[in-house]
């Protein structure tokens, strides 16, 4: 047992079909589910794990009595005191994952900068990312479905308003999605974005049709 210092896990729920998930940590099933950490469609959560080797297994939240299997189910085997990052994805008769060490860039007093990533988690498409009036693929020329980028530094000072992003086809260089990311210059009461690493995790819209597909969800992680 990790005792005081547990490996953190954070779990991102892109299932395709909008189904929300609750996590069980018991190793056995029913539990009373009221109880536990319940991830809703496109968020996420995060949980404390104690466990050399930690059994886990989602289950949907409609799907919780004694005959019901696990959407996913695994024993993770996780270092004490490291955090990390776990996406779900795909269908969920069938889903996929993928499961990452997270190494967050230094904490920054000499400069005020932002730190961003991005998580292609969507209908197994490259995708370009840039800044918009910046050429295309000028942050990203290409990030893989799924995949995780590195981290993209960035100013945060009176300089800067906003920051927006646009999301294209890595091949044909069409707008598959925005994010804008307001305030940045705005430091009263604090600034969101100030010596922070947060990541845009890029999914399929639930009944998106034709170019409107893409959703942008901003997870912070630091």
């Amino acid at each position: 047992m990790y005792e005081g210092n547990p490996a953190i896990l954070q779990i991102f729920n892109a299932l395709e079909d909008g189904a929300s998930l609750y996590a069980n940590l018991s190793g056995t099933h029913p539990i009373l589910y009221a109880n536990a950490l319940l991830i809703p469609n496109q968020r996420f959560g995060r949980m404390n794990i104690n466990e050399a080797v930690q059994p886990l297994a989602f289950y949907g939240s409609t799907d919780t009595l004694p005959q019901h299997k696990p959407v996913w189910s695994t024993g993770l085997e996780l270092e004490s005191g490291k955090l990390y990052s776990l996406f779900l994805f795909g269908e969920t008769k069938a889903p996929g994952h993928l499961l990452i060490e997270n190494h967050y860039p230094r904490y920054r007093t000499d400069d005020s900068v932002t730190h961003v990533r991005f998580a292609n988690m969507y209908n197994a498409q490259p995708l370009s990312v840039n800044l918009k009036g910046q050429p295309t693929g000028s942050l990203i020329s290409s990030l893989a479905y799924k995949e995780v980028s590195g981290f993209t530094e960035l100013p945060v000072d009176k300089s800067v308003a906003s920051y927006e992003f646009e999301f294209r086809d890595a091949g044909t260089g069409a707008l598959m999605g925005t994010f804008l990311a307001p305030d940045v210059n705005v430091y009263l009461n604090g600034n969101v974005y100030l010596n922070v690493s947060w990541m845009l995790v890029l999914v399929p819209k639930p009944g998106g049709a034709g170019a409107n597909t893409l959703n942008v969800i901003n997870v912070s992680n630091r």
